[in-house]
């Protein structure tokens, strides 16, 4: 068995993610997570690190000052780098059977209210550029009335569009393609956008900063900067319009399996998350309906 260190070990295993395949995303996400782990035990060997070596260093993450939905992110990432090393036969302790994490306490979503959604529309739709107007407007539909990741309206070409068939192709992560409805009034927005530049080849990117240049991730984050001043939506941000998507998604009776394919989460769990939010409004309007409430009112 070839010994390595912590850091030796890391480098194989995220050539190891790059081999199989896995986005520049990905690899980075290993590559921060359990890098904090190798500075926190020196880049010991990493087949003399034990159970109780992990164990300290949950310990250590839970104490700072983040949530525990981050600190389970930290060790997911650790769980896979040890699960990988055990079954390359990098190390000899089967470390991650052992190793059990506490649940998370579920995070409760934040969502757009119906009145911010229209003066975000109402703001997105007063920009006095006709052609910026258009594009900024389709980018935020895109969002919150078909749930797409801000990475993934960036990689939408003019050939990803199925518009008379009401659906568009989307590469998600870890470029798994997907097929994900629009609706009408979203439909009616990109068939406007789309008359304004006919003639574009299909593979062209979708949303282009100029003349085939394609938008970047930081311009539509300063897009962003300039709706939450317009609007006073201190906490508007893309991800926050995907979440109002999927909430308002079960909110009308949505299912979830047809959410989870929609946001193209990998385990039906994952959309199992904005139920909670959903449950709560159900508490507040439920007094509304309540049978006994509505008897004893009369």
């Amino acid at each position: 068995m070839i010994k390595l260190n912590l850091s030796g070990l890391l480098t194989a295993f995220l050539l190891e993610q790059r081999v199989r395949g896995n986005s520049e995303k990905t690899v980075l996400f290993y590559e921060r997570n359990v890098g904090y782990l190798v500075s926190f035990l020196s880049d010991m060997d990493a087949d003399a690190v034990r159970l109780s070596d992990l164990q300290n260093y949950y310990l250590y993450v839970s104490s700072r000052s983040v949530s525990s939905i981050t600190v389970q992110t930290y060790m997911r990432a650790v769980r896979s780098f040890f699960s990988w090393a055990y079954r390359e036969g990098y190390i000899h302790n089967d470390l991650v059977s052992s190793f059990r994490l506490p649940k998370a306490r579920r995070k409760v979503f934040d969502v757009l209210t119906d009145d911010e959604v229209k003066k975000l529309l109402l703001v997105l739709r007063q920009r006095s550029d006709a052609a910026l107007r258009e594009r900024d407007l389709c980018i935020c539909l895109l969002m919150l009335d078909s749930g797409l990741r801000l990475g993934e309206v960036l990689g939408l070409k003019y050939g990803s569009l199925h518009l008379e068939e009401g659906y568009i192709s989307v590469l998600g992560k870890g470029d798994k393609e997907r097929y994900v409805p629009v609706g009408q009034h979203t439909k009616k927005e990109l068939m406007r956008y789309l008359f304004a530049r006919s003639g574009c080849a299909s593979k062209y990117s979708l949303f282009e900063k100029s003349k085939e240049i394609p938008l970047t991730e930081g311009a539509i984050r300063s897009l962003f900067r300039r709706l939450k001043r317009m609007t006073g939506i201190e906490r508007l941000r893309p991800h926050l319009l995907r979440h109002t998507f999927a909430t308002r998604y079960l909110e009308n009776g949505g299912d979830l399996y047809s959410l989870q394919l929609i946001l193209g989460h990998t385990t039906l769990e994952m959309s199992k998350r904005y139920v909670q939010t959903t449950t709560r409004k159900m508490a507040v309007s439920f007094t509304q309906y309540s049978p006994l409430d509505n008897l004893l009112k009369k």
